[in-house]
């Protein structure tokens, strides 16, 4: 039987992205299972490993993108005994899940609801876990709060605000004038990062006390100014150098390391002069790899947010896979609100 996925045979331009048959269905080995794909979400992320920039992925092509997936086990290799066939799985690939079938480790997949929509869903995996932990996990923010979140129209700026919303918190978002709208809808409150100094406007907002927690995904530069916004006992979660992500592999490790390195040693002087605030790095693989257990704990429980009502995770548009080129376009040019989702064919 043969099925489609989608292969990058050298790093470029989403040109690059190709559908290609293969004549096999590929067989599970002992602890793993076939997934038959219903859907894997486009991510920024992924723009990167198509371009050789993502750190993380140092498989040189050909290799199938696609950082999640949410689908049903087909078939099951030796020793698996936690799945049946027909389970409804979801897993965070990294790289893969632009295909029709995928084989992965049976410890890692999580069990997905039946009723939940499959882009709906999938959504959840990479943008909406990293948001819950960074607030949950890490910043540990309480009801009543007030956070910042730059980025907010990005896939996990908008889970960042529906998420505080959810929980109780007062969201300040630094936006660009044209997505304020956008922003006030999810129920934070923006600010205007063109035309307005955001330390400035945070304090005006707080009348001067600062927020409990700052999610920051800009660079090194903003996230000193970041913590400038926390107030006495406040935290900042960086978790991504946007500035650095433009340009070759080459220059792009080098941009990394300058953004990153710093940041660091900056971690080191805060606690030495402000030991009541925090900082952290946040990386969601790393975060996986440490407490596997919690990665399924918290992506159960954004799935039972979703299947009660309480969570609608943003879906921009579902495209099929063979238009997985048109995605990336989409995605790099800003042109989204919510997340893109590619849908298989075996899916129907």
């Amino acid at each position: 039987m043969s099925y489609q996925r989608i292969t990058l045979r050298q790093f470029g331009g989403p040109e690059v992205l190709q559908p290609e048959t293969v004549t096999d269905l590929p067989t599970p080995t002992a602890g793993q299972v076939r997934v038959r794909v219903q859907a894997a979400s486009v991510s920024f992320t992924d723009t990167m490993v198509r371009t050789g920039n993502y750190l993380d992925v140092r498989q040189p092509p050909p290799l199938t993108p696609g950082y999640d997936m949410v689908g049903v086990v087909d078939a099951l290799g030796s020793g698996v005994t936690q799945w049946q066939l027909g389970d409804r799985v979801a897993d965070l690939t990294v790289i893969g899940a632009y295909s029709e079938y995928l084989l992965c480790a049976a410890d890692g997949l999580v069990a997905v609801p039946a009723t939940l929509d499959a882009a709906q869903a999938v959504t959840c995996v990479l943008s909406y876990v990293t948001a819950y932990q960074m607030l949950h996990r890490h910043a540990k923010v309480q009801r009543g709060q007030t956070i910042l979140v730059h980025a907010g129209s990005g896939a996990v700026g908008m889970a960042l605000l529906q998420l505080g919303k959810l929980h109780g918190l007062r969201v300040l978002c630094t936006a660009s004038k044209g997505k304020h709208d956008f922003v006030r809808d999810l129920g934070a409150e923006p600010i205007d990062y063109q035309s307005s100094d955001f330390v400035a406007a945070t304090a005006a907002l707080t009348q001067g006390a600062g927020v409990a927690a700052v999610f920051d995904t800009i660079g090194f530069d903003n996230f000193k100014r970041s913590f400038k916004c926390l107030n006495a006992n406040g935290c900042l979660i960086a978790y991504g150098v946007y500035q650095a992500t433009i340009g070759t592999r080459e220059k792009q490790v080098a941009k990394v390391l300058r953004e990153v390195l710093p940041f660091f040693a900056a971690q080191l002087w805060w606690r030495l002069t402000q030991p009541k605030k925090r900082s952290a790095f946040y990386i969601i693989t790393a975060d996986r790899k440490k407490h596997p257990e919690r990665f399924k704990e918290d992506l159960g429980a954004l799935f039972q947010l979703v299947a009660s009502g309480a969570l609608q995770p943003i879906v921009d548009r579902t495209l099929p896979l063979a238009q997985a080129a048109q995605a990336h376009r989409l995605v790099e040019a800003a042109q989204t609100r919510g997340k893109i989702v590619l849908l298989m064919d075996t899916a129907a």
